[in-house]
Order: C-alpha cells, then sequence, then structure tokens
C-alpha cells in the first residue's frame, strides 16, 4: 500500500530514517499522531501550504499484512465527520484513542475516495520500520 506524508524538508530531515514521533504536532481531523495519506497531490498540497517552495513528500510502502495486524480503529465517513466536529467543537486536537492506528477517509472537505491513516504512539514502531521514499516534485 502507498501512502504519502507532505511537509516541510527540515521536519522530514528530522524525522526519518525511523524517527516519527506520534507525539509532535498540532493535531488533526481524528487528533493527535502522525498522519498519511492514500493521495500524493494532498499530501503536496499539504505541505505546500505549510513550506511553500521547501516542500517535500515522503512516499511510504505499507506492508499490508503487518499493518492489517495492529491494534486498528476503522471508521466510515459519518464516524469520522462525527469525531472531526467533536474535535474541533471541544478543541481538544490532542484527542487519543489508544490504538495502533485509525484508517479513516479525509474528511475536512468534501473529499471523495481518499483516505488517512493516523498512527499513535503505540504504532510508531510500525511506521517507523516502513520503507519509504522522498520524491522529487
Amino acid at each position: 500500500m502507498k501512502y504519502y506524508h507532505g511537509t516541510s524538508a527540515g521536519a522530514i530531515a528530522s524525522m526519518l530514517p525511523g524517527k516519527i514521533d506520534t507525539t509532535y504536532g498540532n493535531g488533526g481531523e481524528l487528533g493527535l499522531g502522525f498522519y498519511i495519506g492514500s493521495s500524493l497531490w494532498r499530501a503536496f498540497s499539504w505541505g505546500w501550504m505549510r513550506a511553500k517552495t521547501n516542500c517535500q513528500v515522503v512516499e511510504f510502502t505499507l506492508d499490508e499484512v503487518q499493518f492489517l495486524n495492529l491494534n486498528l480503529l476503522c471508521k466510515n465517513r459519518q464516524s469520522t465527520l462525527a469525531s472531526f466536529y467533536n474535535i474541533k467543537q471541544s478543541g481538544n486536537y490532542q484527542k487519543i484513542y489508544n490504538v495502533d492506528a485509525i484508517w479513516a477517509p479525509l474528511v475536512g472537505q468534501n473529499i471523495q475516495n481518499t483516505y488517512q491513516i493516523k498512527f499513535e504512539k503505540n504504532g510508531e514502531n510500525y511506521i517507523n520500520s516502513q520503507p519509504y521514499n522522498i520524491l522529487t516534485l
């Protein structure tokens, strides 16, 4: 499975290889964690919004069998929207579900067929062990 993470070149240098910290950041649609997504374009645009010309994208190649053996929380669109609005309304962007990872559709905008995986602290070893490439775009 190919998934992507867009950010600044400096941030990539500090997190790779194998130094991804899921407790770093402000939190996203599902709370605090390290996010990757199924859309290269979305990862690039997210990184560009944060870093402008200093943007880079990391392409992770996830081992699907290992991924499916994690303690996963899988959410549908309705459940993800409810979580997103709850986090936004409460202002608790540090929300943790105490799982390895959450697989969910991207819902912050009207985006169809785009998925995200949020790794929590328990999933750090897995994401840090997956092969990756830094893409030149």
